[in-house]
């Protein structure tokens, strides 16, 4: 009876636990208790109003685990308004506990309430917003790059095709200028002339 008195015991006993099979326009729920006994098990669309409902529904307190789909970022974001603690799984670990099941959405968000009751989820760290935001940022500004070199890469494999030097450093409107003044037959001048409008526009959004 000493044990059922500590409010530490007490809050893990009361705890209950959420596995979410997360996708593009729906997501499944499974809520279970500290025993493993299900509560809750549908799936939802991932609109404003019905994520809202479905976490004012589950008992509290609760620890909240989800898959680390590509579409995570809102979803963590609105069950850290509701959850004691929300986890992110790691997926491809996770899916050494999933290869001993078959693989359905409902199956899979047992499958994470399960090892998030038990203790032993695969995660990965869940990086605060402002991080997020940043990363983004890079990995946009990264994209700009490689479409960039593709398109003088492209560039410079056409005038070399046509016999031209294809030194130029293309990634100075100098340089660009001066492929332009070069003459070509009709229908490669079009597709130089893109391509050479296209890493004007790349590099000015850097």
């Amino acid at each position: 009876m000493v044990l059922s008195r500590n409010p530490i015991l007490k809050e893990v006993l009361h705890m209950h636990y959420v596995g979410v099979d997360l996708h593009k326009e729906q997501s499944w729920f499974y809520v279970s208790d500290s025993k493993g006994t299900r509560l809750i098990s549908k799936s939802i669309p991932n609109s404003e109003d019905t994520l809202n409902a479905i976490f004012e529904k589950i008992p509290k307190p609760f620890e909240l685990a989800v898959e680390s789909t590509n579409n995570w970022y809102f979803f963590v974001d609105k069950a850290e308004k509701y959850a004691e603690k929300v986890h992110l799984a790691n997926s491809f670990e996770l899916k050494a506990f999933a290869k001993r099941n078959k693989k359905t959405d409902k199956i899979d968000a047992r499958l994470i309430a399960d090892v998030l009751r038990k203790g032993y989820l695969p995660e990965v760290a869940i990086a605060p917003k402002e991080t997020r935001e940043i990363r983004e940022l890079l990995r946009y500004r990264a994209s700009i790059v490689r479409e960039r070199t593709f398109n003088i890469n492209k560039l410079k494999n056409l005038l070399a095709k046509l016999g031209n030097d294809q030194t130029y450093d293309c990634t100075t409107n100098k340089a660009l200028k001066l492929i332009e003044k070069l003459e070509y037959p009709a229908i490669y001048q079009t597709v130089i002339d893109g391509y050479i409008e296209r890493i004007r526009f790349l590099t000015e959004m850097f």
